[in-house]
């Protein structure tokens, strides 16, 4: 799987390993990856098959989301607009 801004218009593709140039699936790559190169984006697809993606999910980057998709389990996403428990701090970890 590869996911772009596509010219502010994100998207995802499925790819062959042995034949990149071969696109199996397209889809939306809102909440997958940022519309704008210059916003950070990460992600991770597990072994059943979601992807968990950490980017801006609106044009203008300031709807931060961790996003869930993908696979066999619904989508979830993380509260629009309310990114302060992803900037707290653990109050008396155990370690």
């Amino acid at each position: 799987m590869t996911c772009g801004t596509n010219a502010f218009q994100p998207l995802c593709t499925t790819r062959e390993v042995g034949n990149m140039s071969f696109v199996m699936e397209r889809v939306n790559g809102v909440a997958r990856c940022p519309y704008d190169p210059r916003h950070n984006s990460t992600a991770v697809v597990t072994e059943s098959g979601e992807l968990y993606a950490a980017t801006v999910i609106d044009f203008s980057g300031r709807d931060p989301v961790i996003y869930r998709s993908l696979g066999g389990m619904p989508p979830l996403r993380t509260a629009q607009y309310n990114s302060k428990w992803l900037n707290g701090t653990l109050q008396n970890p155990v370690i």
